[in-house]
């Protein structure tokens, strides 16, 4: 396997691990500790960072140190703070420091979305464009591995092992990441161009491709949150044991995803980017429809359930691939972190939008109507995104035609 690629599951792996331990293992553990439903609530502006960092991605972009690297100087910095953090966590009692264990989780959470920032750099920079592919893949992997080791693989060794010692076991991973990030070298040097180029959100504003891009990533993401947002709860409200539904879509849902995620990396060069968009659009569609037949017909096989279930996860990883191989593809490499990153944070935020709205939705229609209005709203979505890609193709294609023009 190229090295390229092992090092960008690294870096996955590292931004991942705080995201999950802040946003899925913390609650639990807290929970399992006594604290308040009130204050549980309250960690979901964990994830506050991870909406806005567009903010503050052009200084992540500009500024850097020189000897050490433009992203390795973000990457391996926001690394040694994580674990400065942790190392912290660890010298806390989760139930008696609840404030100061809010504050240090917002810095972690603050920390890991800067260094996704210019990970996301890193990776647009250093891969060539058939590359990109296979980039996306080492970040469905790492970000899979993450979410365990962060999430699942900690909660399950609280009761065993403690609060200090599993917040100590976590520093030790980060530790060995931050070892591995020390030689972990940028090849393609920025011209003098890109260090004249000023990073800007105007200047992705201004350019016919990002908003192009920004608009079909909001259509198409739109009616996801919808569905998401009460897919675990419909599996509980089906009366399927607690433990099923986490062995399941824990494990099963990281393996068939990095599954679907593999083929998307394959099919996406041989079908391109049009093609893999209505694949996409067709199996989110059947899941959804599907999700909703089953609701309203009343059909409590859990074998059914969680097929149709896992292969709607499975679609999403591949999307992750399809979707961000194609941001990739028209971001400017003058600002590869501010671009990449306003079209994840607008993904995010329509994506929690539709969340935000899903349980008010289903208590008042239902389970069944919502999937199936997921499904409804899935069709124009992946129109409007077909008609942008085509668009943003045209446009590539015409550039290409004029530099080599130009270049006669």
């Amino acid at each position: 396997m190229n090295r390229r690629f092992i090092n960008l599951g690294i870096l996955y792996l590292a931004q991942a691990i705080p995201l999950y331990f802040c946003t899925f293992a913390l609650p639990t553990i807290l929970r399992a500790e006594g604290v308040s439903l009130q204050k549980i609530g309250l960690l979901g502006l964990l994830l506050l960072p991870w909406v806005i960092k567009f903010l503050w991605a052009p200084f992540v972009d500009k500024y850097y140190t020189v000897s050490i690297g433009k992203r390795k100087s973000w990457f391996l910095g926001m690394q040694v703070v994580t674990i400065v953090l942790l190392g912290i966590f660890s010298l806390m009692s989760p139930h008696e420091y609840w404030g100061a264990i809010f504050f240090m989780a917002f810095l972690l959470s603050s920390v890991a979305a800067t260094q996704d920032i210019a990970i996301d750099g890193f990776s647009l920079e250093q891969l060539k464009r058939d590359d990109f592919r296979w980039g996306n893949l080492a970040r469905v992997a790492g970000t899979t591995l993450g979410s365990m080791l962060g999430g699942a693989l900690l909660i399950a060794l609280y009761k065993v092992l403690g609060w200090q010692a599993i917040t100590l076991l976590l520093s030790v991973v980060c530790i060995v990441i931050a070892l591995y990030m020390i030689f972990i070298k940028e090849d393609n040097i920025p011209d003098d161009a890109s260090k004249k180029h000023q990073p800007s959100i105007k200047s992705f504003l201004k350019r016919p491709e990002t908003r192009m891009l920004l608009a079909m990533c909001l259509i198409y993401r739109a009616c996801e949150g919808l569905v998401m947002g009460m897919q675990s709860a419909f599996l509980v409200d089906l009366s399927i044991p607690l433990s099923t539904i986490g062995v399941v879509m824990g494990i099963g849902s990281a393996v068939i995803g990095l599954l679907g995620a593999t083929v998307a990396s394959y099919l996406f060069k041989p079908l391109g980017g049009n093609k893999m968009i209505i694949l996409l659009a067709c199996i989110r569609g059947f899941c959804y429809f599907s999700l909703g037949a089953i609701a309203l017909l009343g059909i409590g096989n859990s074998v059914l359930v969680f097929s149709v279930v896992l292969l709607n996860m499975a679609s999403r990883l591949m999307e992750m691939v399809v979707l961000y191989t194609i941001f990739m593809q028209h971001c400017s490499k003058k600002q590869a972190g501010t671009d990449f990153t306003i079209l994840i944070c607008a993904e995010l935020l329509i994506y929690i939008s539709g969340m935000s709205i899903s349980g008010y939705l289903a208590a008042y229609l239902g389970y069944g109507m919502l999937f199936t209005l997921g499904g409804i709203l899935s069709i124009p979505g992946a129109l409007g995104a077909l008609y942008f890609l085509r668009k943003l193709n045209a446009s590539h294609k015409q550039k290409v035609h004029n530099s080599a023009v130009l270049a006669a």
